[in-house]
């Protein structure tokens, strides 16, 4: 029996992106991504969009190692960002600022209310400013935002399209891991509409915080005086505001419930 059945899971939900979380030092990378992939699909009768496992660092209130449902490594979520803090507020210490380690870089966030489930988070720089992007895809020519908000993102204004969301994940312009598709509506105003075809998923999520992100630095990048965008996503609405290249991401996030996971037939 693995390491990790048995083990006490919350499931958690970011605006509609869901993940586990588990407080675990145990395991090597093949064996947290196998336990991750299957516990995140419908094993146990419903899929969620990513497995989080949290443990102690010096310097940090936690680190964390974060999987897609698909079993791939993911460096950053906004959304999972939002949920790991207030799991720690929650279920470890009653303190409302946290800062946690990432594969993308240390992250904080702030407990706005913690009973209502407003949580901020001071997201990873952006380091190298998005650009625009023209994808060359069954010959026909797609033209978007590219950034990196913690992973890669290219942008389309234009309604949303699952096949064309599809072939461009996965093609070559974007190097061998590919890149989160997002597509985005918004005007002179500052409401934005996003919906994102996350890697790792391989489909659109209610919500993605780096979606969200990504797709108002375009916004920004075309409306530089908007310091503050509201993002409407299917599961929520986001708020992200601007300091200098560090997005700060305001959202919900709730704790679903808890759960013991057993392998079958043990």
């Amino acid at each position: 029996m693995s390491l990790f059945y048995g083990s006490s899971l919350t499931r958690m939900s970011g605006a509609g992106n869901t993940f586990f979380i588990l407080v675990s030092e145990e395991g090597t990378k093949e064996e947290r991504a196998n336990f991750a992939k299957r516990v995140c699909n419908d094993y146990i009768g419903f899929n969620t969009d990513g497995f989080l496992f949290m443990q102690k660092k010096t310097g940090y209130d936690l680190a964390w190692d974060f999987y897609n449902s698909d079993g791939s490594s993911a460096e950053m979520c906004g959304n999972a960002a939002r949920c790991a803090a207030l799991y720690f507020h929650q279920k470890v210490k009653a303190q409302d600022s946290i800062s946690f380690l990432t594969a993308a870089g240390e992250v904080t966030a702030q407990v706005l209310d913690a009973e209502q489930g407003a949580i901020q988070v001071r997201m990873p720089e952006i380091k190298k400013p998005g650009i625009a992007k023209e994808v060359e895809i069954a010959g026909k020519k797609v033209r978007g935002f590219f950034v990196n908000t913690g992973v890669p993102h290219f942008v389309i204004q234009s309604d949303p399209n699952q096949q064309l969301a599809q072939a461009l994940r996965k093609t070559d312009a974007f190097g061998p891991a590919g890149a989160n598709i997002t597509f985005t509506e918004f005007d002179e105003s500052d409401f934005i509409q996003a919906v994102t075809f996350e890697r790792g998923v391989e489909n659109f999520t209610l919500a993605c915080g780096t979606g969200a992100v990504a797709a108002a630095n375009f916004h920004h990048a075309c409306f530089p005086d908007i310091l503050i965008q509201s993002i409407e996503m299917p599961g929520g609405l986001l708020q992200v505001e601007w300091q200098k290249q560090i997005p700060i991401l305001t959202g919900p996030a709730e704790m679903q419930f808890d759960l013991q996971f057993y392998k079958e037939n043990s």
